[in-house]
């Protein structure tokens, strides 16, 4: 009998010993807090020294990252009223971030009314440049999800974003 206990003793000490079979930490933090956004709708980029940058939006398109010392900080990218839902973000090999994100008051006709439009913002905490683009909004802002990656950028640093636009589905790319 001692001779089974003595492996099954041992194999137990290494399972609750062993790091990689301990269950992982999970540690929440506040990023933003008591400003009107849409929490449904956000996207996450880790940049290459590992920190996160979370862009979200509804009353402005906001930017929150950890920086160096390890605290949040937050910025506006813009700053026009009602903008910022639907994010998808990527990161260039320069650092720079791209976002496409929606306007809820620079609307386009649609077949039964209006829907918000597109915008597009890059750059990074020093310097940010903002464009209305030409994509057709449909399906982006009725079925888009901050989990979903829908924008990505090619080795080039060319922007592409697919979407849908009556029930057709569209890849369009911003060349650099």
């Amino acid at each position: 009998m001692k001779s089974i206990l003595r492996p099954l003793f041992l194999l137990l000490f290494l399972y609750t010993s062993s790091p990689v079979l301990q269950a992982a930490v999970w540690t929440p933090e506040t990023v933003h807090e008591q400003k009107y956004f849409d929490l449904s709708r956000y996207s996450q980029v880790i940049d290459d020294a590992g920190n996160p940058h979370i862009f979200y939006g509804g009353s402005h398109l906001f930017h929150g990252y950890m920086d160096a010392d390890n605290t949040w900080t937050e910025e506006v990218v813009d700053g026009s009223s009602q903008v910022g839902r639907y994010v998808s973000a990527a990161k260039d090999g320069n650092g720079n971030f791209h976002i496409l994100y929606s306007d809820q008051l620079e609307t386009i006709p649609y077949t039964n009314g209006h829907v918000p439009g597109i915008k597009y913002a890059y750059g990074n905490s020093n310097s940010w440049t903002i464009e209305t683009t030409p994509i057709p909004p449909d399906e982006f802002v009725r079925t888009h999800s901050g989990g979903h990656k829908s924008a990505d950028l090619d080795s080039s640093g060319n922007f592409h974003f697919a979407y849908i636009h009556e029930a057709t589905l569209y890849h369009a790319v911003r060349d650099t």
